[in-house]
């Protein structure tokens, strides 16, 4: 009898959870932007929304989403027209998210 070989599903693929989580930064930030919001709230809530991505990818995915977020955040919900900046404000939020992305993102299952 044949052994029946089972397909995972696309979202269990890390490169499209990294592509969905992207995408909701990007919402996110659009958000804030289109209803005025800037500043502390407009980086709450883009960190928030990276914070809950963290979960669903592995620790290096969870870093390329913490250097996204802290991007858009500072680019859009701090500065205007996506103009980052590297002040003392901008590196310490940068701090925060990567060390929330370190302490919050998946371990990558170990080898067989």
């Amino acid at each position: 009898m044949a052994q029946q070989v089972t397909e995972p599903s696309m979202l269990e693929q890390e490169g499209v959870r990294l592509g969905i989580g992207g995408g909701l930064l990007l919402a996110a930030t659009a958000t804030c932007v289109a209803t005025g919001i800037t500043g502390a709230g407009a980086t709450a809530a883009v960190f928030a929304v990276a914070t809950l991505l963290f979960r669903v990818v592995r620790k290096y995915g969870a870093l390329l989403l913490a250097v996204t977020g802290w991007a858009l955040a500072t680019g859009f919900g701090v500065n205007e027209l996506g103009q980052l900046t590297f002040r003392g404000p901008d590196l310490v939020r940068l701090l925060v998210i990567v060390a929330g992305a370190i302490a919050l993102g998946r371990r990558a299952p170990a080898a067989p």
